[in-house]
């Protein structure tokens, strides 16, 4: 009764929780509007994964909260569908610092409607989306069911040929991680040649995606301008050695970079 001043939810769930207890907690959230930290951690068994009843009611929670400045909704079995809201509320959101969607079912279509929302945010600091849990190559992606098709009012291009131009004036991201997604090279250039003009991004993790010459130029390039990126993580990326190493030798700013296996650069540098 008294749920409309909380400012601080956080909320783990196990494999005891049904969807019903999951959905009266998002009743629960609705009435709320000073909310600035909300964490719901999920565990992905399959009878976990987010419903349509469920993205609808995330969507309203999220509207009605516009003083949140932590989203965490790690592991819940999130989707597309349910991504594309959080996208659109990402866009007009001028309180948000940081949002973590790791460890869920969105695809590399919710990933780029999601970073695409940096065009016109202007407060997020961090944004986390790795499908594999940190610090764990070994792991495989959770199993997870194919996410339900998008209405028609949702559905994104099959490619992204978006030149990133927009995402250049972006000022208040320090932390990027987009990790374990197989999104096409035509993307990360335009990513990667975004970034360059990144003014305030400190650490970037690319980590388990495979970046074939084009991929691993624009990741150069970037590195050779960037004037703020002190860690990166490329572990797992296949980088071509020669393009790599040009762009580390010629970075100044670097002083963590995390490559698996990166013996093969030896012959280069």
């Amino acid at each position: 009764s008294h749920s409309s001043s909380l400012t601080d939810v956080n909320v783990s769930m196990n494999d005891t929780i049904t969807p019903q207890c999951r959905v009266s907690l998002l009743n629960l959230l609705i009435h709320t509007t000073k909310l600035e930290t909300l964490e719901i951690h999920g565990v992905l068994y399959s009878h976990h994964e987010f419903q349509e009843n469920e993205t609808t009611l995330i969507k309203d929670v999220l509207n009605n909260n516009t003083s949140l400045q932590l989203l965490n909704l790690t592991g819940l079995g999130l989707n597309d569908a349910t991504s594309m809201h959080i996208a659109a509320w990402l866009g007009e959101n001028r309180s948000l610092k940081t949002l973590r969607l790791t460890e869920n079912g969105i695809t590399s279509v919710g990933v780029k409607k999601i970073v695409r929302a940096l065009e016109s945010n202007t407060t997020l600091e961090i944004l986390d989306m790795c499908m594999y849990e940190m610090g764990s190559r070994q792991s495989s992606p959770l199993p997870l069911s194919p996410s339900p098709p998008l209405s028609p009012a949702l559905t994104l291009p099959s490619t992204y040929t978006h030149d990133g131009s927009g995402l250049s004036h972006n000022s208040s991201l320090t932390e990027l991680r987009v990790s374990g997604f197989d999104l096409a090279p035509q993307w990360w250039v335009s990513l990667f040649k975004a970034l360059k003009h990144f003014s305030s991004l400190k650490e970037l993790d690319v980590s388990e995606n495979s970046f074939d010459q084009a991929v691993t130029e624009a990741l150069a390039e970037m590195l050779s301008s960037t004037q703020s990126l002190e860690i990166l993580n490329i572990d797992s990326c296949d980088c071509q050695p020669k393009a790599l190493a040009r762009g580390l030798l010629h970075n100044t700013t670097l002083n963590r970079c995390f490559i698996y296996n990166g013996t093969y650069l030896l012959g280069v540098m």
